[in-house]
């Protein structure tokens, strides 16, 4: 059976390829409010010695941006490869 991601539930993976500090410990994806998110954590310690996560989330789909403007096209006048 298939693991099924619930709304509002993740799930992560302990990240064995981390190369640096900045790369997370573990990695994994989440649905909240219908939505799914890649997962990031990090483990901290805090100065009391305390251990504690961070997480950070990001959208799987980015909303589309709208298309560049098309460049408007030159005029004969300023169109050099059409002889006059």
């Amino acid at each position: 059976m298939a693991y099924e991601t619930r709304d509002n539930s993740g799930r992560l993976f302990k990240n064995e390829d981390k190369k640096s500090d900045k790369h997370p410990d573990y990695s994994g994806d989440a649905l909240i409010d219908g939505q799914a998110y890649f997962m990031d954590a990090w483990l901290k310690t805090a100065e009391s010695g305390r251990r504690w996560m961070s997480f950070s989330f990001k959208p799987k789909q980015q909303k589309q941006q709208s298309a560049p403007q098309k460049q408007q096209r030159r005029s004969r006048d300023e169109d050099d490869s059409i002889p006059l």
